[in-house]
């Protein structure tokens, strides 16, 4: 039933997003390699803070905890998320200005990444990431190939660290041909290690994803 719940859950945020998603030409970085989906959390508006700001394909984020769906928080300071100050130009895309972070608000288990890399190989995830002094300490990477399954097997490294310092987290897939050319692909950022708090939250920014294409 719970991974029932989990895929339909994904399917009615993967329709809500689709129509509104707005693609641009390709921007490379690192020589060969393509920009598939980059996210500043620079917008201000509430229905705008999950979007991703270039796209090749259609992508999405939202911020799950066991229950479901995680909302903005609009004056809740609990199981939500939202943008604050608190800007850092570690990983920050050429041509894009620091601004504000994503705050994701404990309690709360995850940020659902749908990363859709039909086309696409070599798969690397890169963003800053910190936390408040009762934030969640470790950020695990899981990922699904069917968008229901999630597991961490071909991974070199899973588990990160997270400080109230930024630091940047890699998360390379290059290893798992499974994740290529799919566009069912989920990653999840599991917080660990405090995320069940009633206070503190976890900060992301400049959320890059890329790939490179395939010939």
């Amino acid at each position: 039933m719970r991974l029932f719940f989990f895929s339909l859950m994904v399917i009615i945020l993967h329709g809500c997003t689709k129509d509104r998603a707005i693609n641009i030409p390709p921007i490379m970085v690192d020589g060969d390699r393509t920009v598939l989906a980059y996210w500043d959390f620079n917008n201000v508006q509430q229905e705008d803070i999950l979007l991703p700001s270039v796209q090749v394909n259609t992508s999405f984020l939202a911020y799950l905890s066991a229950s479901g769906v995680l909302n903005y928080c609009s004056g809740a300071n609990q199981s939500c998320y939202e943008t604050t100050n608190d800007f850092t130009a570690l990983n920050l895309l050429e041509g894009f200005q620091a601004g504000t972070v994503l705050r994701l608000r404990n309690p709360g288990d995850a940020l659902l990444l749908n990363i859709d890399t039909k086309d696409y190989a070599n798969i690397r995830i890169d963003y800053a990431a910190r936390r408040t002094g009762s934030g969640a300490k470790l950020n695990e990477i899981f990922y699904s190939v069917d968008g229901t399954n999630f597991l961490n097997s071909g991974l070199s490294e899973f588990s990160f660290v997270v400080e109230e310092e930024w630091r940047l987290i890699t998360v390379d897939l290059s290893n798992i041909p499974s994740v290529n050319n799919n566009e069912n692909l989920r990653i999840k950022i599991d917080f660990a290690d405090g995320n069940n708090n009633d206070s503190g939250n976890n900060r992301i920014d400049n959320l890059l994803i890329t790939g490179q294409k395939i010939n």
